[in-house]
């Protein structure tokens, strides 16, 4: 199960910061840069299990327990979604399985870890099964650095990119 620590993030300054979270773009629409923080392991660190670790996550899929998720370290060893457990054991023996048990739980746990990223931003949005959305809300290189920070605080693998996020 998730749990969150206790940081401190301290809040963005207001005044002096470069800003692109709202630009008019040529037709008048209104773009805002959001970032999104994909965290490839997210689906077994919140069971505890690090990401240099050889685990799979398994469900019972078409009457056989399939990967749902993987480590990087599984997956070098040519381990891929839906793959049972038995053809993942005959690839590497020593693979180590947790099996999902309440989906809605493991929604629970990507909005609370959400919620931590209210000091970056107002606009959050969780994107299950494992991937953040955050309005940057001043400085883009300092949203990233920080988002990371807040990531690598928790025991959380992440890749984050940002983009714009266009409304017409």
């Amino acid at each position: 199960m998730y749990h969150k620590k206790s940081l401190h993030i301290p809040t963005l300054p207001s005044e002096g910061c470069p800003s692109r979270s709202a630009v008019k773009s040529p037709r008048g629409r209104t773009d805002r840069r959001m970032l999104v923080a994909w965290l490839p392991c997210f689906r077994l660190e919140r069971c505890g299990w690090r990401a240099d670790e050889p685990v799979v996550l398994v469900a019972e899929e078409k009457s056989a327990l399939r990967i749902q998720a993987m480590t990087p370290v599984a997956q070098a060893f040519g381990l891929r979604r839906g793959m049972t457990v038995s053809e993942a054991r005959a690839i590497e023996p020593t693979l180590k399985v947790e099996h999902l048990q309440d989906p809605v739980e493991e929604g629970f746990d990507l909005d609370a870890l959400s919620l931590l990223f209210e000091k970056l931003s107002p606009r959050i949005r969780p994107l299950p099964p494992s991937a953040i959305a955050v309005e940057i809300r001043g400085d883009e290189h300092d949203a990233i650095r920080r988002c990371v920070a807040l990531l690598e605080d928790l025991g959380h693998v992440s890749r984050v990119v940002v983009a714009d996020e266009t409304h017409g």
